[in-house]
C-alpha cells in the first residue's frame, strides 16, 4: 500500500469511486497475502511437531483460523473487485476455483446458522485440512489452486498500486490519460492482465 500511495502522489491517482475501491482492494491483497503466508508457515509448524499418533493439535487449529481469514478476505477482494463494475470472477456453481475458494468462505462465515439448523453432519468445523487442500461438507480447493488465485490477486494488486503505469500498460486507453471512471480502470486491468499473461 505505501507504493500505492507514493504512486498517487507523484505519479498519478484514481479519482472518486476508483481511488477508495483501489485502496480497498490493495487493504484486502495485504490481509490475503499476510494469513497466507502465516497460514502455511503454521500448517508446516503443524506438520514439523506431529506424529502419527500425536498430532500438533494446538498448530492444527491456529492454521484453521489463519486459513479461515485468507478465505475471508479472498471473499471480500471478490466482492469489492466486482462492484468496481468488474467482471464476475466465476458463474454461481461453476466448479472452478474462484467459486470453490468464494463458498469455502461462505461456509465458514455462515457455519453458526448451519449448526443451529442441524445441516452440519456431524463435523465439528467448517472447514478441515487434508493431504491434498482444504475441505468443507461439500466443497474442497487444492493448496496449488488456492496458491494459483493468491497469484492473481497479487497481479491485480502490483497493477493498482500504480494508477499511471496501468493506464500507459492499457492497449484500451491513451498513455497519458488517466482513469476517472470505475469502468475505465476495469478495461485497464484487463488489458494489462492479458499483456501480463503474455509475459
Amino acid at each position: 500500500m505505501g507504493n500505492h500511495f507514493l504512486n498517487n502522489l507523484f505519479r498519478g491517482s484514481f479519482v472518486g469511486d476508483g481511488r477508495q475501491f483501489a485502496i480497498n482492494l490493495l487493504f484486502r491483497a495485504q490481509a490475503h497475502f499476510a494469513q497466507y503466508h502465516q497460514a502455511r508457515d503454521t500448517t508446516l509448524e503443524y506438520l514439523s511437531k506431529s506424529g502419527l499418533h500425536s498430532p500438533a493439535l494446538k498448530s492444527y487449529f491456529r492454521a484453521i483460523v489463519q486459513w479461515e481469514t485468507c478465505f475471508l478476505s479472498y471473499q471480500v477482494f471478490v466482492d469489492i473487485l466486482v462492484k468496481m463494475d468488474g467482471p464476475n470472477i466465476f458463474q454461481q456453481k461453476d466448479g472452478s476455483a474462484e467459486q470453490r475458494a468464494y463458498d469455502i468462505a461462505n461456509a465458514i462465515k455462515h457455519w453458526a446458522g448451519l449448526i443451529d439448523s442441524k445441516r452440519h453432519d456431524n463435523e465439528t468445523l467448517p472447514m478441515w485440512l487434508s493431504n491434498d487442500g482444504f475441505h468443507t461438507r461439500k466443497l474442497s480447493l487444492t493448496y496449488e489452486e488456492l496458491s494459483a488465485l493468491t497469484n492473481d490477486i497479487a497481479k491485480i494488486a502490483n497493477a493498482i498500486q500504480d494508477p499511471q503505469s496501468l493506464v500507459a500498460s492499457s492497449a484500451t486507453v491513451q498513455a497519458a490519460a488517466v482513469p476517472n471512471d470505475v469502468s475505465d480502470v476495469i478495461q485497464d486491468m484487463k488489458a494489462l492482465d492479458q499483456w501480463l499473461d503474455k509475459k
